[in-house]
């Protein structure tokens, strides 16, 4: 059985958009969700499995592999026992574990089995499981039970029982390996040739592709939102995290 202490490095991720999980990986100092979860904001709310709630930026998507990664200075020296497999023979598992906050309740643990490891969905090769998943396990690990990242969970069939679909390991750790960023800012990859964008370039200075992805950074405020804000700062809280 894999050991409960995983649970301190899965995450709810919540915006305005609905809420999804995340995760800390060891000697990887963002949280990593998917593409889905947090798009199209900017920033999202973190909170771990004992409510405390922090505001995190995010600093990479890629629509493609529905990928994408959040930064957090709380967290940044935060230890993890989730680990990237070696090879691929660490991967390989019969068993696995599903960790996240399926529908906003609290964390769980579900166990499974690997049906395939290059299960076709469309265009994209996925890992299939027979593990319990639902609408806001997206964005959590999948893992083997000595805590190795076998996929990032993004996907379950609402039609059909006990089928639920996982970004494969590798397709993270060549994302992780791409991105040479630590300036904290947002850079948007190419769905095209995966040359990285900031947050304001509409084209690709590779490919001369036009993104289609366009980040909301902040909601323009009204009179009651201002009121609200101004309620909520006097109280000594963070307006910002409290909206997201």
């Amino acid at each position: 059985m894999i050991s409960s202490d995983v649970k301190s490095s899965v995450y709810r991720i919540f915006n305005q958009s609905g809420s999804g999980s995340g995760f800390m990986m060891d000697g990887f100092r963002y949280v990593v969700t998917n593409f889905h979860v947090v798009y199209p904001y900017m920033y999202a709310a973190v909170e771990d499995m004992n409510k405390n709630r922090y505001k995190a930026k995010v600093v990479m998507l890629s629509k493609e592999d529905d990928l994408a990664f959040l930064s957090l200075q709380e967290l940044e020296d935060h230890s993890s026992c989730i680990t990237m497999p070696v090879d691929e023979g660490e991967q390989k598992t019969d068993e696995i574990y599903v960790v996240g906050y399926p529908l906003g309740m609290p964390i769980t643990i579900t166990k499974g089995v690997v049906s395939s490891y290059n299960q076709l969905v469309g265009k994209t090769n996925l890992v299939q499981t027979d593990a319990a998943v639902n609408h806001g396990n997206s964005g959590g690990p999948m893992l083997t039970k000595d805590a190795k990242l076998v996929a990032v969970t993004n996907s379950v069939i609402d039609s059909a029982e006990n089928i639920g679909f996982g970004i494969p390991v590798n397709v993270l750790k060549k994302q992780i390996d791409s991105f040479g960023f630590d300036d904290d800012e947002l850079h948007i990859k190419c769905d095209s040739c995966e040359t990285f964008l900031k947050k304001d370039q509409d084209t690709c200075n590779n490919c001369g592709k036009t993104s289609e992805i366009k980040v909301k950074t902040q909601t323009a405020e009204t009179k009651i939102s201002e009121f609200v804000k101004n309620v909520l700062t006097d109280a000594g809280y963070d307006y910002d995290l409290c909206k997201v």
